[in-house]
């Protein structure tokens, strides 16, 4: 309210009353029908009560209780009594004038004081007049004023205006009016009440406090816990019924501050009202502006034009220059009643709203703020908080600046007919910087009605000629009901004609109803058509969550962060959208729905501009729902005149329904017409996962887990990326093709490349069918005029299982692509297809490179190598034709090798035909019988020729097969050999022989024998059988994103083959086999190195726990603890060489026995060791862990001259175990084993302790260490069965040792130099029917030198330690570091 919708209250004029006095005679007089009482000629009249008419012949005259400053009650008419009396005055004429206001106090001075008035009232029962006031003070000249704890109460009377003024009827608890003539002014109401309860109003202006400061230098205006109520009367005008619980204006040429605090309104009522205010705080003119209307609180049932719980705002005064101007409204609350009427302007928890043309700063606030509305109708938008602020000020360095935070809204019921907000910020600046924030706002939508958007937290910057930035974070919103418009967690928009930043991140959604669209976080920016060229210009929608759990419809796109930035003269433009989570349970989803969506537009001509659009690491879970349209993991899609770059990277989305498709990052980059020559430009979507889970339904049009698109007219080198994504299928019909990565790439310029690489894509289910094709990686390279297109698919890797139908093509991986005349470079190669099971009716490519076929042979190269074809069981392949590689237009730049086909552990593979493959494998299932084949090529007329090809067998190791097994057989070809073919047996890891081709070229065969084999009638293959062994670690798909762990399929039941008698031992025959000597020596070096960490155990014993085990029973009676520890890092040399890390423990008792000036020592000890090596036999690598821990017994005599012999004996169990992924036949096969083994270890010594002049002690040794680790056998994961030889070690160490007395411990150096005599380990390989053969020894045979450093520290009066590092060089390299303790007791 501004002060001057209240009368001024100057002192009356006195020129009036001669006037008067004439035209009135004594007693009474009429004016029209009516009689009146007058006053005699003073300016304001005293009065406690009235109920009689009264008229006043000065035209300022008014009634109060009292003028000099102390408290008093007027009370007007009576109960019942209406209209009256009637109070008024009259010009000199004798016309009426004006209604006349009752004050309970009012206080006027001209002078600058300090005024306090306190506990007055007014109480109008009936009546006609203008208002009332409880307490009212007006200084002319500044000063101080307050009115505490007084009250206006009105229950009957009629008010209206006067027919010439424009002040509306008032009721004031407590008014103060600071006048501008004095140098500073402060102005307070505080617990004062206004309480209306009946009553006729033309208009009405009700404030529970009202105050004005006018100041030349501060003026401070404090409205604070102040009360207005509103439960009865009528309003003729709607327009001017405004209720504030409190309200203050400021206004100075300096210092202006307004303050509404705590203040409270309540409103119940059937009339219908204009603006409710719980607290209301305004700033006029002043070089330093602040409003602030905090804490205030209204609670209503009424209709109304608008409400506020706090208001806060400033007015524009375009003479004066400020240069801040702050306004807020905080922690205030309002509730709207069930059975409130209709709003029809915009509303709000908290407001600040501020608009000037001549302040260099704005800056509003509506923070805190709580809305509660259980019912009405809203014509206008509704906010918890909201914060406006307009700068029109010129300058460029004019900054406007808006913030709503933690604001609350709750809506259980109501009609909302324009945008609800839980927190609202909107700037508005012509020059300079506009800045919008909307945070941590929280809105719950419970019931109603919704025609437009719902925000939890919207915020919108714009600038006409300078900058914006609009920001929307960790809003919450919340919904129960359908909404009609769309819903967003958080907006962010920014306009400007220079550079703009967006964000809109961390916000939450939680819907239980439909709406148009859902968006977590929504940042929009724009730069205004012929903008200032700019460095940079962003937009941010990251971390936005939410969860749907919806039976509703929503009818747009959708997304948990969406970004939508367009420029025109920005150097780099970039949009992101990442980290977005998006939770689907159920709902009608008609349009496409993503975890995060980017969408970047630049015409920029400037040759160095970049525009950005990124999609990265968001998450969708689809576990529920109607999908009409697609689903998408995230979505970045670029158009730029210049330079430009799309990226969908490290998407996540699990799918368990039906949709018209799914791809998990999605990229698409577009060069706008005529682009400006640049030299890059990309599209990416690489690292995406897909998940198509169990319920999953029909999907219509194309689908991958990454997909990237890039079309480009001036680009010399633009790029299309779909890589390393992984995409795994467990259910539904696919209609259209689906690819693990696809790209595509298009240049009407010059070349073009496009990328799908190391994708990964795994297919499971007995409901999951391919009606069109299926690949590993697929990517199209296009080009114009004599520019090259490259593609390539490569490094791509798929694994079908059990169950699956496929009706059409299968590829590995597939490269295409075409140029008018130029080169066309073409790669698929290194691609993996792994067949589990499946049925299959089109063609399997391991990779293919297809040119145009209209394409001239010498510009196209397809280059197709090393893909692989694994077959490890199928339900039917009788229809699929397998093949190797795959070119469309062939010639000289066509190119194919190494590509293998391979049957690993199945039988009986039924296809229509084989083609391309260089390399055959087989490994040999241990179930084969000789009536099995295990690939039987049916229709294929063409012959299998092997010639300069590599066929490898692998038979399990150590396990007795049938004399006869049949590799492959041609039903209508011939098998060819022209003698350049490798064929090789391999058993286990261990060793080799042949393969041969029957004589009539029908079978290839292994036989165990030397004798030719003619071949003959083939038996009919049964129906083979599904492979259902869990994928291994490393190749199974990755867990889906908040899912339980993948849980595989139980393997099948197999029952064991019966065993066969074993062949005459005196007659064997080894097929030609060699052992692989690296293999079998790598497998025995962790028995060597087993041994030598044993023997470092008994090293640590006699080096400090003998010393130990001496010192300490020299000092107790009967046994004494000691203990050794050490930890070590040692490289042993062993004809190859084993790294071994570890540690070992020693612990015991000793007890000494004297005899005559002899010492007999001796006791128990337990030793412990754990351990981890490396073993390396040229390319052989293993690994594993070696644990050991046994107990023994020693002995020490030590005479009285020095000299000391000493023994001992232990035993105990070591633990081993190895792992090594192993080279056979250029396969990869990884291979381990567990063993135990005993061991028993003794030791002789006998040396020299000498006492030196100093203190000091020397000690010259030698020992002699015998360890033995007994033989051992164990059988390999790949079925190889070896012995490991028993390993001795014979150790002879002569050396010496120094002890020198320092303060505080003795200083400890040491020399050693140990032989080895024995060492050796062997491992024996046994095959099926007795035969052996053994590898070659690792030994630990040889010399090794060390030097030690320590300190031997007494620790306290009862316990020593003694601390050392061992270094050592040759035949063992390494460090030792050892500790000794001892107790005594």
């Amino acid at each position: 309210m501004k002060h001057h919708s209240q009368r001024s209250k100057r002192p009356p004029s006195r020129t009036l009353a001669p006037r008067i006095l004439a035209a009135l005679t004594a007693g009474a007089v009429t004016l029209g029908a009516l009689p009146y009482a007058y006053a005699d000629d003073v300016d304001d009249v005293v009065i406690s009560s009235v109920t009689e008419d009264m008229i006043f012949p000065r035209v300022n005259t008014d009634v109060v209780g009292s003028l000099d400053g102390s408290s008093a009650t007027i009370t007007i008419g009576r109960t019942g009594y209406g209209t009256t009396p009637r109070i008024f005055t009259v010009y000199s004429s004798g016309n009426f004038a004006r209604w006349c206001v009752a004050y309970g106090a009012l206080y006027l001075q001209r002078d600058t004081e300090n005024v306090l008035l306190t506990n007055s009232k007014a109480i109008i029962r009936s009546g006609s007049l203008l208002g009332g006031i409880g307490a009212d003070i007006y200084l002319s000249k500044g000063g101080t004023a307050r009115v505490e704890d007084s009250t206006v109460e009105v229950s009957g009377g009629n008010f209206e205006r006067s027919d010439t003024s424009s002040v509306y009827p008032h009721f004031f608890g407590g008014s103060v009016y600071v006048s501008e003539s004095g140098t500073h002014g402060v102005a307070e109401v505080v617990r004062s009440h206004a309480t209306v309860t009946g009553g006729t109003f033309e208009a009405v202006n009700i404030a529970g406090g009202n105050v004005n400061s006018f100041s030349i230098a501060h003026a401070e205006a404090l409205s604070e816990e102040n009360t207005a109520t509103f439960t009865g009367g009528s309003t003729r005008d709607r327009a001017g019924a405004d209720l504030y619980g409190g309200t203050a204006f400021a206004e100075s040429h300096n210092t202006a501050a307004a303050r509404a605090l705590r203040n409270r309104l309540t409103v119940n009522t059937g009339t219908e009202l204009g603006s409710l205010y719980g607290g209301r705080a305004v700033t006029g003119s002043g070089t330093s502006r602040s409003a602030q209307a905090n804490e205030n609180v209204i609670n209503v049932k009424a209709s109304a034009k608008t409400f506020f719980g706090g208001y806060a705002g400033s007015i524009d005064y375009p003479s004066i220059a400020t240069a801040l101007s702050t306004a807020e409204a905080n922690r205030n609350k309002v509730w709207i009643a069930p059975g409130s009427g209709t709003f029809t302007d915009p509303s709000a928890g908290g407001q600040s709203k501020l608009s000037d043309s001549q302040i260099t700063e704005l800056r509003g606030a509506a923070h805190e703020n709580e809305l509660s509305i259980g019912g009405g109708t809203f014509a206008a938008d509704i906010a918890g908080g909201r914060s406006f602020a307009e700068n029109t000020r010129t300058g460029a360095d004019s900054i406007a600046r808006a913030e709503a935070v933690k604001n609350k809204v709750w809506t259980p019921a109501g009609t909302f007919q324009a945008d609800l907000s839980g927190g609202s910020a909107k700037v508005q600046a012509t020059a300079g910087r506009a800045e919008a924030a909307a945070h941590e706002n929280e809105l719950y939508v419970k019931g109603g009605t919704y025609q437009q958007n719902v925000y939890s937290g919207s915020a919108e910057a714009v600038s006409e000629n300078g900058s914006a930035v609009a920001q929307a974070t960790k809003n919450y919103l919340s919904t129960e009901t359908n909404v009609t418009p769309d819903l967003m967690g958080g907006h962010a928009s920014a306009e400007a004609k220079g550079t703009f930043d967006v964000l809109a991140s961390e916000n939450l959604l939680s819907l239980r109803g439909g709406a148009r669209s859902f968006i977590g976080g929504y940042a929009d920016g724009t730069q205004r058509d012929s903008g200032t060229y700019v460095l940079q210009s962003t937009g941010t929608a990251n971390e936005n969550s939410m969860e749907i759990r919806s039976t509703g419809t929503f009818t747009d796109k959708s997304a948990g962060g969406y970004v939508h930035i367009t420029a025109n003269n920005t150097k780099l433009l970039s949009a992101a959208a990442e980290r977005n989570d998006v939770l689907l349970q159920d709902g009608t989803f008609n349009e496409d729905v993503a975890g995060g969506r980017s969408f970047a537009r630049n015409t920029t001509t400037a040759a160095d501009s970049v525009t950005n659009a990124a999609a990265n690491e968001n998450t969708v879970h689809a576990l529920g729902g109607t999908y009409g349209a697609g689903l998408y993991g995230g979505s970045a899609y670029v158009e730029a005149k210049g330079e430009f770059n799309a990226s969908a990277n490290k998407n996540k989305l699990a799918v368990s329904v039906g949709a018209k498709n799914f791809i998990g990052g999605y990229a698409e980059g577009k060069q706008l017409a005529p682009g400006e020559r640049v030299t890059h430009s990309t599209a990416k979507a690489n690292e995406n996962k897909v998940w198509v889970g169990a319920g999953a339904g029909t999907f219509t049009d194309k689908s991958a887990a990454g997909y990237s698109t890039i079309e480009t007219n001036n680009v010399a080198e633009p790029k299309a990326e779909a890589n390393s994504n992984q995409l795994t299928i467990r259910a539904g019909t696919f209609r259209e093709d689906v690819t693990s990565g696809r790209s595509f790439a298009r240049n009407t310029s010059a070349g073009s490349a496009a990328n799908a690489v190391d994708n990964h894509l795994w297919v499971y289910g007995g409901t999951t069918r391919f009606q069109r094709d299926l690949f590993g990686g697929s990517a199209e390279a296009r080009a114009a005029g004599n520019s090259s297109a490259e593609a390539e698919a490569s490094g791509n890797i798929t694994h079908l299982m059990e169950g699956t139908t496929y009706d059409a093509d299968v590829y590995g991986g597939m490269a295409q692509g075409g140029s008018d005349t130029g080169n066309v470079y073409l790669k698929s190669n290194y691609n993996e297809l792994y067949i589990h099971g499946g049925t299959y009716r089109g063609n399997i490519y391991a990779g293919a490179a297809l040119g145009d076929p209209a394409a001239d042979p010498n510009d196209v190269h397809e280059e197709v190598h090393h893909n692989k074809i694994v077959i490890s069981g199928a339900n039917d392949l009788s229809f699929a034709s397998l093949y190797g590689y795959r070119h469309r237009v062939g010639g000289a730049g066509a190119y194919a090798a190494d590509n293998e086909l391979v049957l690993k552990d199945t039988k009986n593979i039924t296809v229509k035909s084989v083609e391309g493959f260089n390399r055959f494998a087989f490994h040999v299932p241990s179930d084969i019988t000789e009536d099995d084949t295990m690939l039987y090529v049916r229709d294929d007329t063409r012959n299998i020729d092997l010639s300069g090809k590599t066929v490898d067998a692998y038979i399990p190791g150590s396990t007795s097969l049938p004399n006869r097994i049949r590799l492959l057989h041609t039903v209508n070809a011939e098998i060819h050999n022209d003698g350049t073919a490798t064929m090789t047996v391999h058993e286990g890891i261990s060793g080799t022989r042949h393969i041969s081709v029957t004589t009539n070229r029908k079978e290839l065969i292994v036989r165990g024998d030397t004798l030719t084999d003619a071949g003959g009638p083939v038996p009919e293959p049964s129906a083979p059988t599904p492979d259902t062994t869990p994928l291994p670690p490393g190749a199974t798909p990755p867990t889906p994103p908040g899912s339980p762990p993948v849980v595989t399929p139980p393997s099948g039941i197999v029952t064991p083959p019966p065993t066969p008698p074993a062949l005459p031992p005196e007659t064997p025959y080894d097929g030609g086999f060699r052992l692989i000597g690296d293999h079998a020596k790598s497998l025995a070096e962790t028995m060597a190195g087993s041994v030598a960490f044993i023997g470092s155990g008994m090293n640590l014993f006699t080096g400090l726990g003998m010393s130990s085990a001496s010192i300490e029973a020299a000092a107790a009676e009967g046994f004494a603890p000691f203990a050794a520890m050490s930890g070590s890092s040692m490289r042993i040399a062993t004809g190859s060489h084993v790294d071994l890390k570890g540690m070992n423990l020693a612990v015991g008792f000793s007890r000494e026995v004297k005899r005559d000036d002899n010492r007999l020592i001796f006791g128990p000890i337990v030793e412990y060791g754990r351990g981890t090596y490396d073993s390396y036999v040229n390319a052989a690598h293993g690994d594993g862990s070696i644990r050991y821990i046994g107990a023994g017994g020693f002995i020490r005599q030590e005479q009285k001259d020095g000299m000391f012999y000493e023994g001992s004996l232990r035993a105990g169990r070591s633990n081993m175990d190895y792992s090594a992924t192993l080279n056979v036949g250029g396969t990869p096969r990884h291979t381990s084993y567990d063993t135990r083994a005993n061991y028993i270890g003794a030791h002789l010594g006998a040396g020299q302790s000498t006492t030196m002049k100093d203190g000091g002690k020397q000690e010259v040794y030698v020992r002699y260490f015998y360890t033995r680790q007994n033989g051992t056998d164990a059988t390999l994961s790949t079925g190889d069965r070896y012995s490991f030889s028993a390993v001795d070690s014979h150790v002879l160490r002569t050396g010496a040792r120094w002890m020198h007395p320092q303060k505080g411990g003795s200083l400890i150096v040491g020399a050693s130099v140990q032989y080895e005599f024995g060492g050796d380990a062997s491992a024996t390989y046994h095959r099926a029917g007795g035969m052996s053969y053994t590898s070659p020894s690792p030994s630990l045979k040889g010399v090794s030198a060390s030097v030690e450093l320590g300190w031997k520290t007494q620790m306290s009066a009862n316990s020593t330690a003694d601390l050392s590092i061992e270094g050592w060089t040759g035949k063992q390299r390494g460090v030792n570091f050892r500790a000794g303790f001892a107790w005594q007791f």
